[in-house]
């Protein structure tokens, strides 16, 4: 009796690491299905192939499955989609800087220059050139009017680097009547007339 129930025990343990691996390889297979669409231009179908690859993933593979989720829905403008998935993963060591760097590009392009800086900050984590990053938050800072943002991400670029987005700063420091800001990041640019006149003009709120 007593082998018998031992048996049954071993055969259900079997059974049990079987429906495991299978459910682990499901997810990787709808995964790596979803990558072989995208890379032959088949978005949306790739898309619905992540959106399974994160509902089969066990706990510790669900962000790299959201995060493709997320990547493909920004691509096809479903913004909504990319937010409401990616949001939860700010800061989440399993989504690298490449996937916050192509977020970021995505959200300015789709007219979200505020959720760009946040993805672009997050990017920073792990680029190998962050000046590159910080270029990208000081362009999409100035859009958003996040000037406290954008100065610091203009503080961290090498001298004389950028002048055409440090001429948008100044022009957005300028209308945000943050004159003294304004001069000091204009003192680093070519001599420019017309903004200038704008600093002679500008005094602080």
């Amino acid at each position: 009796m007593m082998r018998t129930l031992l048996l049954f025990l071993f055969s259900c343990g079997l059974a049990f690491g079987e429906d495991v691996r299978d459910l682990v390889n499901a997810w990787k297979l709808k995964y790596n299905e979803a990558l072989e669409l995208s890379r032959s231009g088949r978005t949306l179908a790739a898309l619905d192939a992540a959106m399974a690859a994160a509902e089969l993933a066990p706990t510790p593979d669900k962000p790299q499955a959201q995060a493709l989720v997320a990547t493909l829905a920004a691509e096809l403008g479903d913004y909504d989609l990319a937010f409401a998935t990616i949001d939860p993963l700010l800061g989440h060591p399993a989504v690298g800087w490449q996937t916050w760097w192509n977020l970021a590009i995505s959200a300015r392009d789709g007219g979200y220059p505020e959720r760009g800086v946040r993805y672009a900050q997050a990017a920073l984590v792990g680029m190998p050139k962050p000046e590159e990053g910080h270029s990208l938050i000081l362009s999409m800072a100035v859009s958003a009017r996040q000037l406290d943002v954008a100065l610091e991400a203009e503080k961290k670029l090498g001298k004389g680097k950028e002048p055409e987005l440090r001429a948008a700063l100044v022009r957005a420091l300028i209308e945000g009547r943050r004159c003294d800001d304004a001069r000091r990041v204009s003192a680093g640019l070519p001599a420019d007339g017309d903004r200038e006149a704008l600093l002679a003009d500008c005094s602080s709120a």
